[in-house]
């Protein structure tokens, strides 16, 4: 339709929890600044977690004001233009565990835009062209660079063409052109159990190690899926929105159907 969902304005924070948003025109979350000679509050956060945001033109999520800013285990599916932009330069904003498939009709794009360095992990990107675009804003101090780093993520061309900022395989980046969801065209974007997002991304001294973890980074790994299954079945994380039950990390089981002390069947 043509009806769109407009959050703006300087509030003291904005949450979005638990929602599924779809066939609108866009979703639109924009933290501005207080204008000059004003009292407003000072943002003090932007979270948007275990939400779906599906089959629209538009999601785009801006803070212009905001401390943290926060997009996590969400779905954004179906829609033609994805844009997460983080114009502040306080506390890295987090972005991770998100499933992230463009409308590729009429063009799809995948855009984050930041003023802060940080890390962007386990999520599936899968757009038209290059699966992401990054835009790295000079900030403070002028001509500073604000990089990106991307680490476990999955991206759906297959092409390795990450616009802005390459994705390093070392970082634990996967490239595949299935990403093994159960039924895309029926909308169900979980885990196939050959899906090359499962069991792929980091195990916990992995994000350890690179500070994905609470207290060293700003949000901790969430404990459940987007379905609030369980997260971290396995050894490893699952990448996306989605943990499947597959788990490589399982006790083998020996089950004995024969008690004979020798013959067939014994042990």
């Amino acid at each position: 339709g043509g009806t769109s969902i407009n959050i703006s304005g300087d509030n003291e924070s904005v949450s979005i929890h638990g929602l599924r948003i779809e066939g609108f025109n866009g979703v639109v979350v924009f933290d501005d600044h207080c204008p000059p000679f004003e009292f407003c509050p000072d943002t003090s956060g932007i979270h948007v977690a275990y939400s779906e945001f599906a089959n629209m033109r538009t999601v785009r999520m801006s803070a212009q004001d905001s401390k943290y800013f926060h997009f996590l285990n969400n779905r954004v599916t179906g829609v033609r233009e994805f844009e997460f932009n983080y114009a502040n330069d306080e506390v890295p904003p987090v972005f991770s565990f998100n499933t992230i498939v463009s409308n590729c009709s009429g063009g799809g794009s995948i855009r984050l835009r930041t003023e802060r360095s940080f890390t962007a992990h386990h999520n599936i990107f899968k757009s038209c062209g290059p699966d992401l675009e990054i835009s790295s804003q000079t900030g403070f101090p002028l001509g500073s660079p604000k990089p990106v780093t991307l680490r476990a993520n999955l991206y759906g061309s297959a092409t390795g063409l990450i616009a802005g900022n390459p994705a390093n395989p070392e970082f634990g980046n996967v490239f595949s052109n299935v990403p093994g969801f159960v039924d895309a065209a029926g909308g169900n974007y979980r885990l196939a159990p050959a899906s090359p997002a499962i069991n792929a991304g980091y195990n916990l001294i992995q994000m350890t190690a690179n500070g994905l973890e609470a207290p060293t980074y700003a949000y901790p790994a969430p404990s459940v899926d987007l379905d609030n299954a369980p997260r971290l079945r396995g050894t490893r994380y699952d990448i996306g929105a989605y943990e499947s039950t597959v788990n490589n990390g399982a006790t083998l089981m020996l089950t004995v159907t024969n008690n004979a002390d020798s013959g067939a069947g014994s042990l």
